[in-house]
């Protein structure tokens, strides 16, 4: 009979990961080294996108730069590989040893991964070779051989890179989203080792990304990406970072009245409400509150929230309305109409 407790008791995962490890372990170092960097930028990865993260820190060297962590030890690590190193001929290997798969060429972009190791999954352009680990535990038992502090310190250094690339222009498919994505999913890995000002950048480098996912109906990444940047600032956001604390918990309000989060959205509006400057600076949140009512059903709360905005600026609603205020503000309305026509009303500045 199967003993059901006694096999519930094993952790077969973790044997796994220890098997996986002890046969990476008898590859060359230089195989080892790579398909640890592998597994820090995904679960896919590719040729190119390899050689140019070495590349690009090769050329920074020992400075630090945007995101790097300042002890270089990310970037010494990738000092180790030689500058002639056949990166082709070790993925080539790892695929006979059976730690990762050759797949078709497709155009490139990062996609979000759920992996916990590398923050993207990578798709290659059609001028590389797209790779994959074999099984999510081969990749797990790969990124467990860096040193906690270390895989940290090479998410900072894989997302600086691909900054960079996106920066210097010679590579048009580096200045998609999905490559915006990418770095700030690595940068996010590591920003226990960045500085203060660092964590200022990184917060608007999450709003960037957080905006471009909205555009892309990417709700719930674009959470991720907006609490994050948000968490990056101190309890004295709204006083020393104010404009980027409003554009952060602006467009959190959106996003999670799109994911239906409606609790959150109303908690957010109200601590927007009670730091904006200006009720222009609370309008986008507002819009997004009377949304969240209506869809609840509270419909009395949305238009009592609708009707206090328009009196904000400056068109009150009187709370109820008979025939004299109707045909009061119709008379009002044809005497400010008098003497124009459909030319002039169109001419008229765009309303905001």
């Amino acid at each position: 009979m199967w003993d059901e407790d006694g096999i519930d008791s094993k952790n077969i995962s973790d044997n796994v990961v220890d098997f996986m490890v002890g046969k990476i372990l008898k590859l060359p170092v230089e195989r080892q080294n790579v398909l640890k960097i592998a597994a820090c930028v995904g679960s896919r990865f590719d040729l190119e996108m390899l050689s140019l993260i070495l590349a690009t820190n090769r050329i920074q060297g020992d400075s630090c730069s945007c995101f790097d962590c300042c002890d270089g030890s990310a970037v010494d690590y990738l000092k180790l590989f030689p500058n002639d190193i056949d990166l082709g001929l070790h993925l080539d290997e790892a695929i006979g040893e059976g730690m990762i798969t050759r797949l078709s060429a497709r155009r490139g972009s990062f996609c979000s991964s759920d992996d916990n190791y590398g923050s993207s999954e990578y798709r290659s352009a059609p001028s590389s070779i797209m790779y994959k680990f074999s099984h999510d535990r081969i990749q797990q038992a790969a990124y467990s051989l860096l040193p906690s502090d270390l895989c940290c310190k090479m998410h900072l250094s894989i997302g600086n890179a691909i900054l960079q690339l996106r920066a210097q222009g010679n590579h048009k498919r580096f200045a998609t989203d999905s490559f915006l994505f990418a770095a700030v999913d690595q940068l996010n890995r590591g920003t226990s080792f960045i500085s203060s000002d660092q964590q200022i950048q990184l917060a608007r480098l999450n709003l960037q990304a957080g905006e471009r996912a909205t555009a892309s109906f990417a709700f719930e990444t674009s959470t991720n990406y907006l609490k994050v940047g948000i968490s990056l600032l101190n309890d004295r956001r709204w006083e020393d970072h104010y404009s980027l604390t409003l554009g952060l918990s602006t467009a959190l309000v959106e996003t999670q009245y799109c994911n239906g989060k409606y609790d959150e959205t109303e908690g957010i509006v109200s601590e927007l409400a009670s730091h904006a400057k200006s009720f222009h600076h609370k309008f986008r949140a507002y819009s997004a509150l009377i949304k969240s009512l209506g869809a609840q059903g509270r419909v009395q709360e949305a238009i009592d929230t609708g009707f206090n905005c328009l009196k904000e600026l400056g068109e009150p609603f009187p709370s109820r309305v008979n025939r004299r205020i109707i045909v009061a503000d119709l008379i009002k309305t044809k005497v400010m109409l008098l003497g124009k026509n459909d030319e002039t009303l169109l001419n008229l500045p765009i309303m905001r």
